[in-house]
């Protein structure tokens, strides 16, 4: 053999050895990650689209993502599969994934309890089971040490909350344990989450809440509605300095609101409706310059609703419904300017709608159904003005007045519009041929006469 042969054969070795050790050191799915997913699969009770056993690297399935900083092979980081319609139970087997650190299964069928050892996944940082069907216990000794983030709300969990949750995972920064059976006592050692922003334990059965719980500094979400608390809210709720959503509703606390909003700077969205809260509205609620939601409706709150609008330039959405408030309707309210949505429905006030309510031009909704007002002709020449108004709910004021006959009054945005249980007097309001974009009417338990105009035929969204 000539030379120049040996040497072009010497090349194509080495080519041939260096493209096999290239080969040899492709990254695939680690073998044990690829059994745990096997046995994941194999409870359910539909195949996954897009696993198949034809391949065994399961780093290309759906919704799988793996870590290539290992040297031979990759491991399993994070496994997203929601909204995926899957059924059946989670195996012990998907606990294998020991470098797992996202698992997310929310919004499928899935059932059954959950299993003890996936609450050992020491890597695992978010876990959301949310909107599926499982049952029983949280298991009490959960070892999640490195969990920021845990959604299991919409299921059907029961049980008491588990006292050792801050210390088994001391970095847990948002919690919702909403929509389930929960029940009990807060655990007072919540307060020793001390990372904890957001915590939602709305629509369980919890009835007491602990001190603790306002030694959370970083707290931004506080959702306890549609519990069983009950007694006065504590003044250590002004602690949470860095509340931006605060939901108490749908609850059974008592006596007067804390007059420490003054303290919640950062507050945007406050709700207590629905409780048993009595007395004047707080001098530190009605001057916060942070809120843009505040909703207090259904309680036994007292007293004129004065609101200091010229600071709450914020405030788009006020519902202070079905309570005791009394007096007139303040002029100053139309100084909120930003205000959207206004219910002042089911109170004890009197008088005629402020004339500078015209200045509202950013409301959509304006309910104010049995408040003793008085002059409706006044109310809709004002009210025309705010040209943005698609829902105005009268209902039970004005009793015995005359329907107006004003066929000038405009309301071309209006959507919604009720003025029964008024025994007003008169013939059909001309006036609505205006509101061509109306959806529903009512004008029941009015003593109204004459014909209905053939033109009302025309309202195409009305019938």
């Amino acid at each position: 053999m000539s030379s120049a042969n040996l040497c072009l054969l010497l090349i194509l070795l080495v080519f041939s050895f260096h493209s096999w050790i290239l080969r040899s050191q492709e990254l695939t799915c680690n073998l044990n990650d690829l059994i745990a997913l096997n046995g994941f699969s194999s409870c359910l009770e539909s195949d996954i689209v897009g696993w198949s056993n034809s391949t065994s690297d399961c780093c290309t399935w759906t919704g799988v993502t793996c870590d290539n900083s290992t040297a031979l092979s990759q491991r399993v980081v994070s496994l997203e599969l929601g909204s995926n319609k899957l059924s059946g139970k989670i195996c012990d087997s998907l606990a294998g994934l020991h470098q797992l650190r996202i698992l997310n299964l929310s919004h499928n069928l899935l059932r059954g309890s959950l299993p003890t050892k996936l609450f050992h996944v020491q890597n695992l940082e978010v876990l959301d089971l949310s909107d599926n069907d499982f049952v029983g216990r949280i298991p009490a000794e959960s070892h999640l040490s490195s969990i920021r983030y845990v959604d299991i709300s919409k299921n059907s969990f029961f049980g008491p909350m588990d006292k050792n949750l801050c210390k088994t995972s001391p970095h847990i920064q948002y919690l919702d344990l909403s929509s389930n059976n929960f029940f009990g006592e807060v655990s007072p050692a919540l307060g020793n989450c001390t990372s904890l922003q957001n915590l939602i334990l709305a629509g369980n059965n919890f009835r007491s809440l602990p001190k603790g719980i306002f030694q959370l500094q970083h707290l931004s979400v506080l959702h306890l509605h549609k519990n069983s608390f009950s007694g006065p809210l504590s003044d250590g709720i002004g602690n949470l300095s860095n509340l931006v959503e605060l939901d108490i509703s749908s609850n059974s606390f008592t006596g007067v609101l804390p007059d420490v909003f003054g303290k919640l700077q950062k507050l945007e969205q406050f709700s207590a409706s629905s409780n048993k809260f009595t007395g004047i509205l707080p001098i530190s609620m009605v001057n916060s310059p942070s809120l843009i939601k505040l909703d207090l409706h259904n309680n036994t709150q007292n007293g004129p609703i004065n609101l200091n609008c010229s600071v709450m330039t914020r405030l788009m959405s006020l519902h202070l419904g079905s309570n005791n408030f009394h007096g007139p309707i303040a002029h100053s309210m139309s100084s909120c300017k930003s205000l959207s949505m206004l219910h002042l429905g089911h109170n004890n006030l009197r008088g005629q709608v402020p004339y500078r309510f015209k200045n509202l031009q950013s409301l959509k909704v304006l309910i104010l159904s049995r408040t003793n007002l008085v002059n409706l002709s006044s109310t809709l020449k004002i009210l025309q003005y705010c040209n943005n108004l698609t829902v105005l709910i009268l209902s039970e004021n004005f009793p015995e007045e005359q329907m107006p006959t004003d066929v000038n009054l405009q309301f071309r945005s209006l959507q919604v519009l009720s003025i029964a249980y008024c025994e007003l007097r008169g013939s059909f309001p001309l006036w609505l041929r205006g509101c061509n974009v109306l959806q529903f009417l009512d004008l029941s338990r009015n003593h109204l006469s004459g014909s209905i105009p053939l033109w009302f035929n025309g309202f195409k969204y009305l019938f």
